[in-house]
Parts: C-alpha cells; structure tokens; sequence
C-alpha cells in the first residue's frame, strides 16, 4: 500500500470516526470501570506501543466519553485487550508510524452479580477508498489525524456493541 492510498484510506477512517457517539440510555445497566490494556501479543512481536506509549490511555477516554461511568456498586467492569496494532498484517511498524488494522477483545463482568462473563472482539481495518471524484480535492491527513480517526472508531465499535453483552446489571 503506497502512502497516498494510505492516506486517503485515513481520510475514510477519520470520516466514518467522525459519526455522533453512541451511548448507552439512563435505562440500559451500568458501568462502573473502564480499563484498557495492550495484550501479551501487543508487548511482544509488536512496536506499536513504541511509537504510541499513551495509545492506553487514549483509547480508555475515548470509550469513557461514549460510555457514561457510575458509581452503581453492581456495575459493570469493562476490560479493553488491545491485541493488534498493525500495518497490512504487520506488527511492526514502520518508522513513519503507519498502521491500519486494530484489533481487541472486550470483557464484561460484573463482580457483585451473577451474571457470567462475557465477551466480544472487535476488529477494525481501514481500507483505501480509492481515487477521489473528478472535481474533488483529496485531504491527506498526516499520522496524528490518523492515529485519532482509529481511537475514535474503535471506541465507537466498543460503545456500539456494548450493551448487548450488559444485560440489566441489577439481577440478583
């Protein structure tokens, strides 16, 4: 994949990114922890963290703006893995700090609850959308522009699908 079509793969993520949040209702259950970590395959055999240390701490404010904390004792705790940073397959990047695939696995538990674990991956994969229509002026966003649209559609991803795994968090 050249730079260019990268780019302009980036300027479909950052679009599709920029799509209003989805929350869940005052009436959906509640969550009361939101963490994210990079995996074990993430620390080994990959550099993304190298070049992205806070891409943590990014992807936790991301999915915490779109998914409303509380202070319900018997909400529930969302664990993000990040498992896979990478370009077209990938794991090491190169030194221009281009990727276009995120993968991670969500764990829902709600200590205080019955209710079994449960969980879902979610794969994320930007794609080149080709050349830009006659009469277009195509934008190539840089890195930064990039590595926001990716953070920003995987925590929509994560909010999206959430609440079919969080069934009423107040079962006995």
């Amino acid at each position: 994949m050249s730079i260019q079509t990268l780019l302009r793969s980036s300027a479909v993520a950052a679009a599709l990114a920029m799509t209003t949040p989805l929350m869940l209702s005052a009436a959906d259950a509640t969550v009361k922890e939101i963490t994210v970590t990079a995996g074990p395959a993430t620390a080994e055999g990959m550099n993304a963290m190298t070049y992205y240390p806070e891409m943590e701490a990014d992807l936790q404010q991301a999915i915490a703006e779109r998914v409303p904390l509380s202070d319900e004792p018997n909400g529930y705790v969302v664990q993000v893995s990040l498992d896979k940073v990478a370009l077209n397959g990938e794991t090491m990047l190169p030194e221009s700090r281009e990727f276009n695939t995120m993968q991670g696995t969500i764990l829902i538990t709600s200590p205080l609850t019955d209710t079994a674990p449960r969980s879902y991956p979610v794969n994320l994969q930007a794609e080149s959308a080709g050349p830009a229509p006659e009469g277009f002026v195509t934008i190539n966003p840089g890195p930064d522009e990039f590595y926001v649209a990716m953070i920003v559609a995987f925590a929509d991803v994560v909010a999206e699908r959430l609440p079919e795994y969080m069934p009423d968090a107040s079962a006995p």
